[in-house]
């Protein structure tokens, strides 16, 4: 592939082999040539000589390395065959370089022989990104005893170091743990992403005292609860007061749900409306008596009339007892009421009939 001029000397007209006329011809043999001439004089003498052309091999050049393709930030080494001496692209002049290129590049070496003779090679290496892994959760803590999803995100492939291989996972730690997760390209190229998932235990709730049982007409009541934020639910309820009058008679549940985002926890209590009797609107009867008043263990009762149903009410109006009696003169175990102030009540000829008493222990 080398051209060369071949020269003639010592004559005065020249004629080649090859059929040119000139004293000097250039040529580019393929393989080892001779070349011939004559030259002829002034005096037309003519001699012809020839001259042997040998070619010396050209090299030929490869670059090996292990992959065309690389991830960020990696590095790779390739190597120069074929010749006795190297000279790449980037200066270096030995047959193995090892390079980190930030974007894909081509490297270009020249090798040349014991001949001097050269040749060129080429390789493109491609730059592969690094994926930007991640891990998703809905929550940056699970309530203890429950469980929560993490997605890893940025790749194709994941492993997980509970030794998961799909993108969700579900878990459900008992105390704090780091999850870890390894992303990978279609290209094969990966990082790393951790996630702290911490265990928060379920609230407690308790709540404030409040009374077993209102009258149907009994004013609204406030509800407390704690921790504060959550929401009571239920028949007669109105944000967090409970209105007996709404809910109606009956027994009625009442549920409080606190939900702070990790953990979501429900209690619930019952609470009695009923219709009860206005103490104001009770009569007396003078011809009964009740002693002692106040009493502690036992409440006598003199003057009733024929048998009759006592019922014993509280100071809301609210029915605690019912008793019946057919004597005239009897007597009550109040031992097991709680102190305070309550009511008699009885139906007579007369009508409805009623008289107050104190219970202290």
């Amino acid at each position: 592939g080398t051209t060369i001029t071949v020269t003639a000397v010592g004559a005065t007209t020249y004629v080649w082999a090859t059929g040119q006329t000139t004293n000097a011809i250039t040529v580019t043999p393929l393989i080892n040539t001779t070349y011939y001439a004559t030259g002829t004089n002034a005096a037309g003498c003519s001699a012809t000589d020839s001259l042997v052309i040998i070619l010396d091999p050209v090299p030929s050049i490869t670059i090996t390395n292990a992959s065309n393709s690389i991830c960020a930030g990696s590095s790779i080494t390739l190597t120069a065959n074929g010749g006795n001496s190297y000279t790449w692209n980037g200066g270096q002049t030995t047959a193995a370089i090892t390079v980190t290129p930030a974007n894909s590049t081509t490297y270009t070496v020249t090798g040349t022989n014991s001949f001097n003779c050269s040749a060129t090679a080429s390789r493109t290496i491609t730059v592969n990104p690094i994926p930007n892994v991640a891990i998703e959760s809905s929550s940056p803590a699970v309530c203890l005893g429950g469980s929560i999803d993490l997605s890893g995100t940025g790749a194709a492939n994941y492993s997980w170091n509970t030794g998961a291989t799909t993108a969700v996972i579900t878990v459900s730690p008992t105390a704090a743990t780091t999850y870890t997760v390894t992303g990978t390209t279609a290209a094969g190229c990966s990082s790393q992403a951790s996630r702290l998932v911490n265990v928060q235990a379920a609230p407690q709730i308790v709540f404030s005292e409040f009374p077993a049982g209102f009258c149907l007409n009994s004013s609204s009541f406030q509800l407390d609860a704690s921790p504060l934020g959550g929401i009571f639910s239920g028949p007669g309820i109105s944000g967090d007061l409970f209105i007996p009058a709404n809910a109606g008679e009956g027994t009625h549940e009442i549920t409080y749900l606190l939900d702070d985002g990790v953990c979501a926890v429900d209690s619930s209590f019952e609470l009695l409306v009923e219709e009860c009797v206005s103490v104001d609107a009770l009569s007396s009867v003078e011809e009964v008596k009740i002693y002692p008043n106040p009493a502690s263990d036992w409440l006598h009762i003199d003057g009733l009339k024929n048998e009759v149903e006592i019922s014993i009410l509280n100071l809301q109006g609210q029915i605690v007892d019912r008793l019946k009696f057919q004597d005239s003169a009897t007597k009550i175990n109040i031992g097991n009421y709680a102190s305070g102030v309550y009511f008699l009540q009885w139906q007579s000829e007369e009508g409805m009939q009623s008289r107050k008493f104190i219970i202290e222990h």
